[in-house]
């Protein structure tokens, strides 16, 4: 799998197979919502079995701004499909979260690095680790663990239209808006 992430409009990767010394592409790996200059693609890795992809873009506009983001896929019915998008819940401006990535050989862990994430020092760097065999908590908006008074707080705070839909980590239920159905789905997975 390699990587094309200066590919209009947002970037996009290619999955090729090899037989003998022919190289032929097998399949073209583009995220749902890929928006132009996020530089999709800009960093891959498979697991051993070739079924799952780690895929980062590193300046896709999120919250913050142009934080980066990373996608997992699969391979299923002989397509790349999207399981899902690997986000941490806070990033700086321009973190370029994605900037590197690596999958276990079993598929099953995720590592992604923002090189310019402040931590201890100044645009020091970090890496995230994530349990891809773990689904995120729906509902936990600051990424704590536990859906709590401090979720509810962030969601009534950001209460009324996504300024971007795609990245609006408190609009629950994806309907570009912070709403009720928002504040329900919140409350069902309270706890």
């Amino acid at each position: 799998m390699v990587g094309a992430d200066a590919n209009d409009p947002g970037g996009s990767a290619y999955l090729f197979t090899r037989n003998g010394s022919l190289w032929t592409e097998r399949a073209q790996v583009i995220p749902l919502g890929n928006r132009p200059s996020a530089h999709f693609g800009t960093r891959v890795d498979l697991s051993n079995d070739g079924v799952t992809a780690v895929i980062s873009a590193d300046l896709e506009a999120g919250v913050p701004q142009f934080s980066g983001s990373a996608y997992v896929f699969e391979w299923q019915d002989e397509q790349w499909s999207e399981v899902s998008p690997i986000q941490r819940c806070k990033g700086e401006v321009f973190s370029f979260y994605g900037q590197a990535v690596a999958i276990s050989p079993e598929g099953n862990v995720a590592i992604v690095g923002a090189y310019w994430e402040n931590t201890t020092f100044e645009n020091g760097g970090e890496a995230f680790v994530f349990d891809l065999t773990t689904p995120p908590c729906i509902g936990d908006v600051n990424c704590d663990g536990t859906v709590d008074i401090q979720d509810l707080a962030l969601l009534l705070f950001y209460w009324g239209q996504c300024q971007d839909c795609v990245d609006c980590a408190w609009d629950l239920d994806q309907n570009c808006t912070v709403g009720t159905s928002d504040l329900l789905i919140l409350f069902s997975h309270w706890g």
